[in-house]
Parts: C-alpha cells; structure tokens; sequence
C-alpha cells in the first residue's frame, strides 16, 4: 500500500507543553459551520443501524459515505451519504476480523480503512466491503499505525512517516508561545494545519508557512473525528447523551498548494541535566514500577495515570503525564513541565515510537 497518496488524510494530535497566541479575531477570517449536518447518523427511533453506541471514530469517503467504528456491538459500519446503513462487519473476538478493544479508525488509500484494535494489538487493513486486505500486530516490522513522533516538546499520535517532517515544518512555523498549555493540531488535507487548546471550541487554521488564514467554532458537545477540505466529522452527543455521528460542512477558502511529501528529521533527545529535570527521572522511574504493578494486575501495560499505583503522589508539583500506546509488550510514557519547555519520556518495548528513546528515561527542553 502507498501510504504516501493519502498522507495529509491522517489525523495527527499532537500536544504540545505550550499554548498558541491566538491572532487577534479582527485580523483572522470567521470560517463558516453548517447548523445542520449534511449527514447525520444515530437516533433511537431511526430504524436500522441507527442506534450507536461508545462510537470511537469516523471517517467520510469520497463518494460521502461514513464509515463508523460502533462500540456496542464491537463492529465496523458503512452508512450513505443520507445516513442510511448499508453494510456492516467485524464482530467481538480474536480471530482475522475480529475486534476486542476500541477502534482506532484511520482512513488509507482509496477507500480503504485502517483499524488499530487496541484489544488484540493490531491493525488490520480493510475495504469498505468489509474484505481483509492485510493486518498487522502492532509489534510487527511495517505496521502502519502506533507511530508516535517527539518533535520541539509535542506529541504526534498515529502518524505514517512521510507525515512526519509535513508536522514538524507546519510546528516550526506557528507563532511564539508564552504560556504552557496542551492543544492539538491536525491537518485537513488542503494545505491547513487546525490548532486549538484541548478541550476547546475555537480551532484556527493556519498555512504551512505559519500565518493564521481562519478561525471556526463547532458545536458543544462535539468530539471532533476528521477535518478534510470543506467538512468536520465527529460525534455529537443529543439530549439524554444519544450519539450522533454528524458531518458538517465548513466555508473554507483555497489553501496553498498540498505537498505529497516533506522531509523532516526526529528530534535526537539532547540530554538535559538540572534539578528539574531529576526530579521528572525520579518520576518517570516511579512509572516504571507503577507499570509493572500494573501489569501484573492486568496482564498488560497501562497508560492511565489512575490505573498506575501510587503514581499521581509522585509527580512533581507543576508536571503533567501524558501516556501513551500500551500493549502486553511494552508501553510509553512522558512528563512535560507546564511552566518551562522540559519534557521527560520513556518507551519500553513499544513497537515504531520513533525518535523516542528506547529503555531509557531522557530529557531535553
């Protein structure tokens, strides 16, 4: 498969230990949000396959179908562009096409999908006809999905290398910060790069030489799946918490030209030394036996900080953890301090973290 054709379709979110300055709202463009979906799918009285539930990703196609990873049943679906079902497939399981965990759904070449099922640690490649083109254990030398790339204190989760310099230019070019905050950034396929501080509504919409070109809000409640180039997919949560898989269309004017590849380097880690930065070793230590304490409860690695034994004590005053792909193999894991630039991490045994280190705690700032 040429995962280089669909690059810029990859959602990569990446946090970053600071916040955005955000453009004064007289000098950035108002970009348009449609108030009803061009599709919509989910409700209880909408006959077939319009029941959803613990949906965990969506991604439209070029003809303006949805493919929807439901939770309950563990399955993959097909929808028109109307919200109809048409097709669905995969069931819960360890066998070829099976599920066992939450879906990770990334869009491929063609109309093709990639599903990573953290439940049995694999990604498996599928056409919309529900036929199993290829799969992959995540440990596995050319998988596709699990990447995790450091870049200037920020995290890029389920990116295809040659996605990888595409971010690090567009993080580069993004205006100074000052004060530390999480946001996230993802491209949407025509030459933008959307930022907006976790949590938030606001997104605004950057070139790839770093000058800010728009800003949107979506609606409350919106869990934000895919951004292409006039659209957003993601679920909305209705009255009584219904789930609500929506695709809205946004006014967006023409971008700069894509590029089909970029070239770019992972950061090195240039070690650190200072007492903040031993007390983030100490830590990250302490995560290393709060992981193998909960790997003996669990029979696997863990990356939430409340399921990690007597961790949250142990972190420095101002430090925030951030964990990552865990498998019965290994996991990862890091520590960025929100009042400076200095970030710890860790991978053990994790498949393709690439340009982390691997076995060792290092820092850099």
């Amino acid at each position: 498969m040429q995962q280089s054709t669909r690059i810029h379709s990859f959602c990569g979110l990446i946090g970053l230990a600071v916040s955005p300055l955000v453009p004064a709202r007289a000098q950035v463009p108002t970009w348009s949000v449609s108030a009803k979906p061009i599709t919509a799918i989910g409700s209880v009285e909408g006959g077939a396959g319009q029941e959803l539930a613990n949906v965990s990703g969506a991604h439209r196609l070029a003809d303006g179908r949805v493919v929807v990873a439901n939770g309950k049943p563990l399955e993959l679906r097909i929808y028109s562009a109307r919200g109809a079902l048409l097709a669905h497939f995969g069931r819960k399981g360890s066998g070829p096409g099976e599920f066992n965990g939450r879906l990770d759904l990334l869009p491929a070449a063609g109309d093709s999908v990639l599903v990573f099922d953290q439940g049995n640690d694999r990604t498996t490649l599928f056409n919309t006809d529900g036929r199993i083109v290829r799969e992959w254990p995540t440990s596995a030398a050319g998988s596709p999905v699990g990447q995790a790339v450091l870049f200037r204190q920020s995290f890029a989760r389920a990116v295809v290398p040659p996605l990888t310099g595409c971010l690090h230019a567009a993080l580069a070019a993004l205006p100074p910060v000052a004060v530390p905050a999480f946001r996230e950034v993802m491209p949407d396929g025509a030459g933008h790069y959307l930022v907006r501080v976790d949590g938030a509504a606001n997104w605004i919409a950057y070139s790839s030489a770093g000058s800010a070109v728009g800003t949107f809000r979506l609606p409350p409640r919106f869990e934000l799946y895919e951004i292409g180039k006039n659209y957003v997919v993601g679920k909305a949560l209705l009255e009584d918490d219904i789930e609500q898989v929506q695709v809205l269309a946004i006014g967006v004017p023409a971008a700069s030209p894509v590029r089909e590849a970029c070239a770019g380097r992972i950061d090195s880690f240039p070690d650190v030394s200072s007492p903040r930065a031993t007390e983030f070793r100490a830590a990250l230590r302490a995560a290393l036996t709060a992981g193998e304490m909960a790997f003996s409860n669990y029979a696997r690695y863990v990356t939430s900080i409340d399921s990690l034994p007597g961790l949250k004590e142990k972190l420095p005053a101002g430090s925030a953890f951030r964990g990552w792909r865990a498998s019965q193999g290994g996991w990862a894991a890091a520590i960025y301090d929100r009042r400076s630039t200095l970030v710890c991490a860790f991978a053990l045994n994790t498949a393709r973290m690439t340009g982390w280190p691997d076995g060792r705690i290092k820092c850099s700032e």
